[in-house]
């Protein structure tokens, strides 16, 4: 177990002074066009900035169960048909960075590329479920949810969903905030 946790490090240290060097595999801090659904419960709050990822649009619910933030990384070089080893050079540092430790990372899985294709207008995407996040980006929250989507051509969407209670997964309002982007 010890074996591949260092194994994962070397690679996740590896691939952060990578993504550094060559500007996060061809992504840029830069906004790029998003359609955000607003649903009503969705109120905008002023935007704070994080040394692990600046943030473009902050929504929060009345009750602030919730905060969801969106972070967007213009596509700026051609990459070719294989975008998804620059894609992974940008998430893993990205997600050790926001979570603060590998130890409290809980799981990353990829979604369905048809479902990205059919709910955000993207090409393929990975969700990443963080407990007790150690970075001022997660502050104040028990989890993390951060949904990476890409579009070829366009760039990548960082969905970040921060609240403290689990229960929140199962309510309708965060299905309403999790399909509340798509990509022009």
């Amino acid at each position: 177990m010890k074996k591949n946790i260092i194994a994962l490090l070397i690679f996740i240290v590896c691939g952060s002074l990578i993504a550094e060097i060559i500007n996060y595999g061809g992504f840029s801090s830069e906004p790029f066009d998003i359609e955000i659904i607003q649903h009503q419960h969705m109120l905008p709050i002023q935007n704070k900035q994080f040394s692990v990822m600046k943030v473009d649009y902050t929504f929060t619910d009345a009750k602030k169960t919730y905060q969801l933030r969106y972070s967007l990384f213009k596509q700026t070089a051609p990459i070719g048909s294989d975008i998804k080893m620059p894609y992974t050079m940008f998430l893993l540092p990205m997600m050790l960075n926001i979570s603060g430790s590998e130890d409290n990372v809980i799981s990353l899985q990829e979604f369905n590329d048809n479902d990205v294709k059919n709910d955000f207008n993207g090409d393929f995407g990975t969700t990443v479920y963080i407990e007790r996040p150690r970075s001022d980006f997660g502050k104040g929250y028990r989890y993390l949810m951060l949904n990476f989507y890409c579009k070829k051509n366009h760039g990548i969407v960082v969905q970040s969903f921060l609240f403290n209670n689990k229960n929140i997964l199962t309510n309708a309002i965060f299905m309403e905030a999790f399909n509340s982007f798509k990509f022009k």
